[in-house]
């Protein structure tokens, strides 16, 4: 059960990091549209004459992803937090609790982002810049990985929080084991074979 709802998390939470680019993007009044793993909004953008609205724009939808991601869950911690304040979690959560851990555990893109850096930095010799967080700091004229490694240590830290704090002993192996099967899985299954299909 853990697993399966590792991979619909996986799915949901790619789902709703778009979903933030294409709301602000919404916003500005561009037409814009949610595919599996992306939003578009260009051309449009580039029909802008300011350049430095332009570049707002653009800075704008990039930060809508990440920052939908990071507060949803930062509304699963306060969620869990006020949840284990009325009902300590003892031997297992009530489904309600279940919930709000998977809503904090939205921080683990942070963390899963930052990992592909630092193993690409440490194997590859190599980093992409390709992703939201690089591009927003490049954007800003900062280091490219800057916001990369401070939401990843965010993250690791919630997720430590999460395992250590609110998950069982005896769950804890078996919900870990869950992540990084569910994870992967539910990454290959909606990135690689069924977003595709349904959202092209």
């Amino acid at each position: 059960m853990l697993t399966l709802a590792f991979i619909a998390c996986t799915v949901i939470g790619t789902l709703t990091h778009e979903i933030g680019h294409y709301l602000v993007a919404k916003g500005f009044g561009l037409s814009s549209s949610i595919h599996y793993a992306y939003v578009p909004f260009s051309p449009e953008i580039d029909d802008i004459a300011d350049p430095a609205q332009r570049a707002w724009t653009r800075l704008a939808i990039r930060i809508g992803g990440p920052l939908q991601t990071i507060l949803t869950g930062c509304l699963g911690l306060v969620l869990l937090r006020r949840s284990t304040a009325k009902r300590p979690i003892d031997d297992m959560p009530s489904t309600e609790q279940w919930v709000y851990i998977f809503l904090s555990l939205f921080w683990l893109r942070q963390l899963a982002s930052f990992a592909v850096i630092a193993v690409q930095f440490f194997l590859l010799d190599h980093v992409s810049v390709r992703g939201d967080e690089a591009q927003i700091a490049l954007s800003l004229g900062l280091p490219s990985q800057l916001f990369n490694v401070i939401t990843g240590c965010m993250g690791a830290l919630v997720v430590w929080y999460i395992i250590f704090r609110h998950v069982p002993s005896s769950l804890r192996l078996t919900f870990m084991a869950a992540g990084l099967v569910g994870g992967g899985i539910g990454y290959y299954l909606w990135l690689e074979r069924i977003g595709p299909i349904m959202l092209p």
